[in-house]
């Protein structure tokens, strides 16, 4: 797409906006005022995606044909929510986590994908607190928080799911949330309030008088959400909340992950569901043997050799 392309006379700074369908880039009535050259294309717009000042443009199918994105060059022009620098956590001779670079800027979903044993976890657990790593640094809001304990995290803004969830099973859903709410804000007013305010964005109101231990499987999935988001977040890492659920199950979870990247809250989400993590982030960083192998926008990582490889084999995408 040449430099200068815009549609609907819309412009952000140095980011101009395009509008795309089904992943393809080039909607109605789009030229570029620069070069005179003619639309490309006459598309029903369906979905928003900023490009940068070259041109340069993609974007991604969801699940029901396409995603809403749209970034302000303001996010852009700023300084990262998160960043991510040299990271390392070594065990003894294993290097579960090698050099790992990042940014997360704010209100942007960010994935992390990588097959088994790639460091995913291991590197969620050096950002939120759980582990100190071996080497690097990580800035929160342009401040340095490698290697503070959890509870500090909770408090500067940092809320994270678990693999396996662990709620509190002998009280109930309520009080699992009510926990989070004065944890780390304790100057909460009314925290039953709050906490009900927070299982309603879950859509797990109905079930806030049952005992934690009767939940479903989904159910207890999104009071692993709940109970994170009651912190009160602007960045949340989710670690696999999708996993173990069915396809319809899976949507219900993408719908709540949007409303809340909606409210101005960072996700960082770890992630084996292709289709969810391909459609709710704005851009992937790939994972394999501890170090990032790939990162961009979700079809270009997708098309990468070396993230087919990682997945696949080298046998899968051509000789060797």
């Amino acid at each position: 797409m040449p430099n200068g392309t815009f549609c609907a006379g819309e412009s952000l700074g140095t980011n101009i906006i395009i509008r795309c369908v089904n992943g393809v880039a080039g909607p109605g009535n789009c030229n570029d005022n620069l070069s005179g050259e003619p639309p490309i294309g006459n598309f029903p717009t369906t979905c928003w995606q900023t490009s940068n000042s070259s041109g340069d443009a993609a974007c991604a199918a969801g699940p029901m044909g396409s995603v809403v994105r749209l970034r302000a060059a303001e996010a852009e022009m700023s300084a990262p929510l998160l960043r991510v620098s040299q990271v390392s956590r070594w065990f003894g001779g294993l290097r579960a986590v090698d050099e790992v670079s990042f940014d997360l800027n704010g209100n942007e979903i960010l994935g992390l994908i990588g097959p088994n044993g790639a460091g995913k976890t291991t590197l969620f657990e050096t950002i939120s607190g759980f582990m100190r790593p071996t080497k690097g640094a990580i800035s929160f809001d342009g401040r340095d928080i490698t290697g503070q304990p959890p509870h500090r995290m909770a408090r500067l803004g940092i809320g994270r799911t678990f693999q396996i969830v662990q709620p509190f099973r002998d009280v109930s859903v309520l009080e699992n949330v009510i926990a989070g709410v004065v944890g780390p804000n304790r100057e909460a007013v009314d925290p039953r309030r709050e906490a009900m305010a927070v299982l309603t964005r879950v859509k797990l109101h109905h079930r806030s008088a049952a005992l934690a231990r009767n939940l479903s499987l989904p159910e207890k999935k999104r009071l692993e959400i709940a109970r994170a988001l009651a912190t009160r977040p602007r960045l949340l890492l989710l670690d696999e909340v999708m996993a173990g659920l069915t396809p319809t199950e899976i949507d219900e979870i993408m719908v709540i992950l949007a409303d809340i990247r909606r409210s101005g809250i960072a996700l960082l989400i770890v992630e084996h569901v292709m289709r969810a993590i391909m459609s709710l982030s704005d851009r992937i960083v790939v994972m394999a043997n501890g170090r990032k192998i790939a990162e961009g926008l979700p079809a270009a990582v997708a098309a990468d050799a070396s993230v087919i490889e990682a997945y696949l084999g080298r046998r899968h995408h051509g000789p060797a």
